[in-house]
């Protein structure tokens, strides 16, 4: 009876200073975690900072025009594709 006695007394204060424990490791995890979700948005910060700086000098070393030598891109308005149909339409005649 005496080791049945002893044995409650030990479980539950077993018990509880188990589940202390692991309250003290999750409360090390979370700080952890916290501590590389501050560093990680710092990070971020910086990053965003840097592609707007690459973003500004990309702007002002974009080109003014963007032809070639004998080449230009047709403009949307042109109804050259029209044409040429014609063309083909013609030649079957």
């Amino acid at each position: 009876m005496k080791n049945f006695l002893k044995g409650l007394v030990v479980g539950s204060i077993g018990i509880a200073v188990i589940q202390n424990l692991v309250q003290l490791i999750n409360g090390c995890g979370d700080l952890l975690t916290n501590k590389l979700s501050i560093q990680g948005l710092k990070d971020q910060k910086t990053a965003t900072l840097l592609t707007k700086e690459i973003e500004e000098i990309g702007m002002e070393s974009e080109p003014v025009q963007t032809q070639c030598i004998g080449f230009e891109v047709p403009s949307d308005d042109c109804d050259c594709y029209e044409v040429e149909e014609d063309k083909k339409a013609r030649r079957r005649r």
